[in-house]
């Protein structure tokens, strides 16, 4: 297989595609652009320059990068992409090989792999490899021009019924106008032979989200990156218009070439659907399908009760949200002990350190700041033993502060009259609070503790969790109280 050959022709898709000539500054810009936009990926211009001998450049292109620009023009992958172009290259020569005599005679013989016929629509090799057991359709597998397909057809006793040949259409249909990676694409809509009406896709080797992270060992990093993947594209058909209405496992395939998520079976999908504050459908069952995932992990997913919890609030308050949003959650590290122990550690970390640690080439007292009245200094004293301990003073302060910028900022959303509209703008009150929760303890840290301290990074974790309970709680309370109220 000629690599250059390959890269040429790759080349050739992207302009294409884009429908720029690529031989300016800008055309790089823009190119870089959109591949930003549709697979949320970065490939610099700089580096696109090179890839089309814009710059001249010795170095060889990363196989990420050739990856990148391989999905970006449909493919799965780089190596998908080179097989596609073996395969057409292939099966072109085979085509011109083929006795117009045995082409002919080959002509109804679908099972058996024949050669293209205007009655088959040019496929070979057509077989049979899914049909769904309750449901109305089946997929056969097939070749045209050296490439394989998926066939997506009505089973027999469904065939000639207006109803489901609808149905049939209206996925290809909900499909064919919105394309993304990570989406299995639907290419045409076709009268094939005896199969009658099919939706012509792009045929994908893999295997379900649940099996792929069993078979392949995959760590919570690894299944949160898959799981990242599908809500860009569940957040995508949202904004386009669409809903699912069936995501679970079987639905989810992971690519054996790379590893990428494609989302298939839109048999059950419905357009145009946007109802102000009301839960898209899809997001319950993409709750349930991560819960799932989570169970089989060892560890689980991290930070899977805060997701669970972001999600009941919003439906709750009939809040529209992004799966990628809650992804968000699960991806944020935990970096907090609870408080009770987070206290106990300190105290101990506290008496050990008093005892153990000394000053290099000084008296032996210990490197910790105290306090002698509610002036801090964050200066070394000698007299430990009318001393008091500085977080105590600390957290009184962090807590007073949470409390008093709570009241503020939900004293400005009780005005709000529509009870509806309310509960949404607490909710944004919530997050914006929480996402902001490190830092005035960090700054009041800062203010009164050396870095170097031992207990610098104790006390941290300590007050930035005691600033979300006091965050969480005020809110809750807020929230219960509106709900009670008719």
């Amino acid at each position: 297989m000629d690599e250059l050959k390959i890269i040429e022709n790759l080349k050739k898709d992207i302009k294409l595609k884009i429908g720029r000539s690529l031989d300016a500054p800008a055309d790089f810009d823009f190119l870089s652009m959109q591949i930003k936009m549709e697979l949320h990926e970065y490939i610099s211009p700089t580096t696109l320059k090179r890839f089309f001998n814009y710059i001249t450049s010795d170095v060889k292109p990363r196989v990420s990068t050739m990856s990148l620009l391989a999905r970006f023009v449909g493919a799965a992958g780089w190596q998908d992409y080179c097989n596609e172009f073996y395969d057409s290259q292939l099966g072109s020569k085979q085509g011109e090989e083929v006795d117009e005599k045995e082409s002919v005679g080959a002509k109804n013989e679908m099972a058996k792999g024949s050669a293209p016929s205007e009655e088959l629509g040019g496929f070979t090799d057509i077989k049979e490899f899914h049909t769904s057991a309750d449901g109305y359709s089946a997929i056969y597998k097939a070749k045209r021009h050296g490439r394989w397909h998926a066939l997506k057809t009505l089973r027999k006793e469904f065939k000639g019924d207006k109803v489901y040949m609808d149905l049939l259409y209206n996925e290809f249909n909900n499909v064919y106008l919105r394309t993304h990676p990570n989406l299995v694409r639907s290419v045409g809509y076709e009268i094939v032979g005896d199969l009658g009406e099919c939706i012509i896709m792009e045929y994908v080797e893999g295997e379900n989200i649940i099996d792929y992270t069993k078979n392949n060992g995959l760590g919570s990093e690894q299944v949160l990156s898959l799981v990242k993947e599908l809500a860009v594209v569940i957040d995508f058909i949202h904004e386009n218009g669409l809903v699912h209405n069936n995501i679970k496992s079987e639905n989810v395939l992971i690519t054996y070439d790379g590893g990428y998520v494609k989302l298939m079976d839109f048999a059950k999908s419905s357009a145009n659907f946007y109802v102000k504050y009301k839960e898209y459908p899809d997001l319950g069952a993409f709750v349930e399908l991560v819960k799932e995932i989570s169970s089989i992990l060892p560890a689980g997913l991290p930070r899977l009760k805060q997701m669970l919890r972001r999600y009941e609030e919003a439906k709750k308050a009939q809040e529209i949200i992004k799966a990628s949003e809650l992804v968000e959650i699960l991806r944020e590290k935990v970096n907090f002990l609870p408080l009770i122990f987070s206290v106990a550690v300190v105290f101990s970390a506290l008496m050990g350190s008093i005892l153990t640690y000394q000053i290099s080439g000084n008296s032996g007292y210990g490197k910790h700041v105290y306090i002698d009245s509610v002036h801090v200094d964050g200066k070394y004293v000698s007299d430990v033993s009318s001393a008091i301990v500085i977080f105590d003073t600390i957290s009184k302060i962090v807590e007073d502060h949470a409390l008093k910028v709570s009241k503020n900022l939900y004293k400005r959303v009780d005005t709000i009259s529509d009870r509806t509209e309310r509960f949404v703008e607490y909710s944004k009150a919530y997050r914006s609070l929480v996402k902001n929760k490190a830092v005035y303890p960090v700054k009041v840290l800062n203010k009164y503790l050396p870095k170097d301290c031992p207990e610098y990074n104790l006390y941290k974790s300590t007050l930035v969790q005691m600033t979300e309970d006091v965050y969480s709680k005020f809110y809750h309370s807020k929230v219960d109280s509106l709900r009670n109220t008719k």
